[in-house]
């Protein structure tokens, strides 16, 4: 995960024209490790700052990171959003946040604000995780949780997310 992520993050960093991430990390809590931050101004992650362990509180993650995007983007009205969820785990944690909850909030912001949403899982259906919160099935992705899987399926978004960033 922290190779494939920081292929991921160079990727974007070479990548021309602005592009701003906000990156929380979750187990059982979860806490927002950069928010509205230049690409090119993010560090990779180490053992020191990814550290997994623990439950999965993703509707926790999904709505707190929700909440942060939302303001970000009343302030500063970007031309996209691309959120991204990525997990090697099936919710299992959350206390904020419902699966009927964010299945709202993904809709409403695809609805009306334009936001794009990728789920990528591992250990679990993937395709029918997605579309429990409102992703359809062709913007997800089943992935394996080993280190070359991993890394594979980052290099594949990377792909995905430039090409997003030249629209």
């Amino acid at each position: 995960t922290i190779s494939g992520f920081n292929e991921f993050l160079g990727d974007q960093q070479r990548e021309g024209g602005e592009a701003r991430m906000t990156l929380t990390l979750f187990d059982t809590q979860f806490y927002s490790a950069v928010s509205a931050v230049p690409v090119r101004e993010i560090a990779p992650l180490d053992l020191a700052t990814y550290v997994p362990d623990g439950c999965t509180a993703l509707y926790d993650a999904i709505g707190h990171t929700m909440r942060i995007t939302d303001d970000y983007v009343a302030r500063h009205h970007p031309d996209q959003v691309l959120f991204v969820i990525m997990t090697d785990g099936a919710e299992n944690a959350s206390r904020e946040f419902d699966q009927r909850t964010v299945f709202d909030l993904i809709q409403a912001r695809k609805d009306t604000a334009g936001y794009e949403f990728i789920y990528l899982g591992a250990n679990q259906d993937a395709y029918a995780a997605s579309e429990s919160i409102g992703i359809a099935r062709d913007k997800a992705l089943s992935w394996q949780a080993e280190p070359a899987a991993a890394a594979a399926t980052m290099k594949r978004v990377s792909h995905n997310v430039r090409g997003y960033r030249r629209d």
